[in-house]
């Protein structure tokens, strides 16, 4: 039974049958609108449909007993809306304002790639012998890169006349009254980027203080200050919270990610087959070499 109701075929009969109870349930037998433009046939079905959508809520049975419980103004209010929706829409169709419009173009290939995706159950079901040989090709994807915890006092050589001097006198300074890492704002110049930094990886940090200066703050002792140290931006003192080498993970610590890739990649797989099927059935001339030579 469950295997019947996956099955698209069996859902489209569904939902067309719940259409077709709703139409029999509120006395609509057809639609009297669809040969003539010019003519809007209110019916509850199409109340129902409208507040769905206004509300970007689709459930059937939730929006019945949401209609049937409004009352006669909200009903008038909502019938309000809907004529004026259908009267713009079905006005701006006839000027012909879908033509050539990209946003409605952008759309329209949304439902489609919507469309070709099919039903995910479509998609076979990953084993554990399937995610192992994906987590293998896909080892640099997971590799987590080490990362540091830190804070420094920026020293600025260009804003000082003597700058050995000064950065003595800064050292000298730190040394004595040995601040927090919160007091840290106290000392030095104003640095472009942050005085404190939280988890960074290696490459973060060099993209700010320049390459190679995560590499050497790894190293440093922790909780105390160091320096100075230079880098491409000036000078530093740093203090070390934490530092955590880069490492590989094992597929057991990170199984419901990789799962996730792998049911994304394969509904992807699914989609393009989907794609290049519609693609096939379209004949493509290339006149390039025809117009530009």
């Amino acid at each position: 039974m469950q295997t019947l109701l996956r099955d698209p075929l069996c859902q489209f009969l569904i939902i067309a049958a719940l259409l077709y109870g709703l139409q029999q349930h509120f006395g609509v037998s057809d639609f009297p609108d669809a040969h003539n433009d010019r003519a809007i046939t209110i019916t509850d079905v199409a109340l129902i449909n409208f507040m769905q959508t206004q509300q970007k809520s689709f459930s059937g049975p939730v929006a019945v007993q949401t209609y049937k419980a409004m009352t006669d103004d909200a009903r008038e209010v909502l019938k309000a809306d809907f004529i004026r929706s259908e009267v713009l829409y079905r006005e701006a169709l006839s000027k012909g304002l879908d033509q050539n419009d990209e946003i409605i173009r952008r759309r329209l290939i949304q439902k489609m790639d919507y469309i070709a995706e099919g039903f995910y159950d479509t998609v076979p079901a990953a084993t554990e012998a399937a995610l192992g040989t994906y987590y293998q090709a896909h080892l640099r994807d997971y590799y987590q890169p080490a990362k540091a915890s830190f804070t420094h006092i920026y020293f600025n050589p260009r804003s000082h006349d003597n700058a050995g001097r000064a950065v003595k006198s800064l050292k000298d300074l730190i040394d004595l009254e040995k601040p927090s890492a919160n007091q840290a704002g106290r000392y030095g110049d104003r640095f472009l980027y942050q005085r404190a930094y939280a988890d960074r990886t290696v490459s973060e940090i060099d993209s700010h203080f320049g390459a190679g200066f995560g590499a050497t703050i790894s190293n440093l002792a922790k909780n105390t200050w160091a320096g100075p140290i230079i880098s491409d931006v000036g000078v530093h003192f740093v203090m070390l919270h934490t530092y955590q080498a880069g490492y590989q993970p094992s597929l057991k610590e990170i199984a419901p990610i990789v799962l996730g890739d792998l049911q994304r990649d394969q509904l992807d797989a699914v989609k393009r087959r989907a794609v290049d099927d519609i693609i096939a059935k379209y004949q493509i001339t290339d006149v390039r070499a025809q117009v530009i030579k």
